[in-house]
């Protein structure tokens, strides 16, 4: 043992392959080495954090989450080998506990800083998250310890609030996220941007993983995506066609879509779900705008001689008319009442949707869209 690790050159890897525990190679692309890479990083980070000087309960925690991720090494560069278990996940748990405790209530984001070794701290975070993405790309073609996943879920969360203990204990409050000044506008009316909690980041994260898989041709890859998003999608086309059966059709064919486009996908434009979600919009209003009358074969008695329903010059005369006094009726609303009922009727929301994007009480939001919909009322019938 004590010679083992004497020759370090080998030159075994220079032909773009590398030696995992098991004795096979693969070569240094594969996802496998990019999860080790991954781990590496993240283990030479906590390395760079425990350099600094720290207070002694978090120099032990560190130094035990090192010893952890070597072995969370070793259980990934041997396909089938398990170490990490649900043991170590209810540690960090109990630490993630054990921290929170002492700190104040969290009411705003904060952002990566303050001390030089929450800053660190927060690199490491980012980079846990990093590895639990790779770990989670692996497991799509591969079986994988669920444990290694919650662990590395954990971890993540863990340091987020190691970093807040470190500013504190260093007299350094948190860095507080402050929304962007919207100049020119004597009232806010609409989010410009939307804040995600921890656990959205995540699973459009994972989303964006499993999207780009799909892009490779991956079917498994494919059949973890629907299930994960097809509840939400069906609820999204459901408000828009308002029937199950024409819903479950929409879902269908935009899932044949977004596997169409997958590999055109860039999580650059847009998030994973608010992409799917526009598909799946889209689609459905295509359904609603529809005419109601397909083309009928020339054999079709019936379908020939069925009266003409389509709207006439006065019919869009009088439709167009609607649509000038409905404009001109929003327009009287005011900022809170126009914006809760564009959410709700022209974009699809539901209440507890519009209230969780809105970050207002669910109750206020019911306020705001019965007051504004009595005065749409009373506008129109005027």
């Amino acid at each position: 043992m004590a010679n083992r690790l004497s020759k370090i050159t080998t030159r075994t890897g220079d032909d773009g392959t590398t030696g995992l525990g098991d004795g096979s190679r693969i070569h240094k692309s594969a996802l496998r080495v990019m999860v080790l890479g991954d781990i590496d990083e993240l283990n030479s980070t906590l390395g760079v954090l425990l350099a600094e000087s720290l207070p002694a309960s978090a120099r032990t925690r560190l130094t035990r989450i090192q010893n952890q991720l070597f072995d969370l090494g070793g259980e990934v560069c041997i396909p089938g080998y398990r170490v990490i278990t649900e043991a170590q996940v209810i540690y960090l748990d109990d630490a993630i506990r054990q921290l929170n405790d002492i700190l104040p209530p969290l009411k705003e984001f904060i952002l990566p800083g303050g001390s030089r070794a929450a800053a660190i701290c927060h690199v490491a975070r980012t980079i846990a998250r990093r590895a639990e993405r790779s770990l989670a790309a692996l497991a799509v073609d591969e079986k994988m310890s669920e444990s290694a996943l919650h662990y590395l879920n954990r971890l993540s969360d863990f340091l987020f609030v190691q970093a807040r203990t470190l500013n504190r204990e260093a007299g350094i409050a948190d860095v507080l996220w402050q929304r962007e000044p919207e100049p020119g506008r004597a009232r806010r009316y609409g989010r410009e941007i939307d804040t995600l909690t921890m656990a959205d980041t995540i699973a459009n994260d994972q989303l964006a993983i499993l999207l780009a898989q799909c892009g490779l041709g991956n079917r498994a890859a494919f059949a973890q995506l629907y299930d994960a998003t097809k509840s939400k999608l069906f609820s999204v086309s459901l408000r828009i066609v308002r029937e199950r059966h024409i819903a479950e059709e929409v879902l269908q064919d935009s899932f044949v879509n977004i596997w169409n486009n997958a590999a055109k996908y860039a999580t650059v434009k847009s998030a994973p779900m608010t992409w799917m979600t526009a598909i799946v919009r889209n689609r459905s209003l295509d359904i609603v705008r529809r005419p109601f009358l397909e083309v009928a074969d020339e054999n079709d008695f019936f379908a020939l001689n069925m009266e003409d329903l389509t709207p006439g010059p006065q019919d869009l005369l009088a439709t167009r008319r609607d649509q000038v006094k409905i404009e001109h009726c929003m327009k009287g609303l005011d900022g809170e009442q126009l914006q809760t009922i564009s959410l709700a009727f022209f974009q699809g929301l539901s209440h507890s949707e519009v209230a969780d994007h809105l970050g207002r009480p669910l109750g206020t939001v019911k306020t705001h869209i019965r007051r504004g919909l009595l005065k749409l009322k009373g506008c129109l019938e005027s």
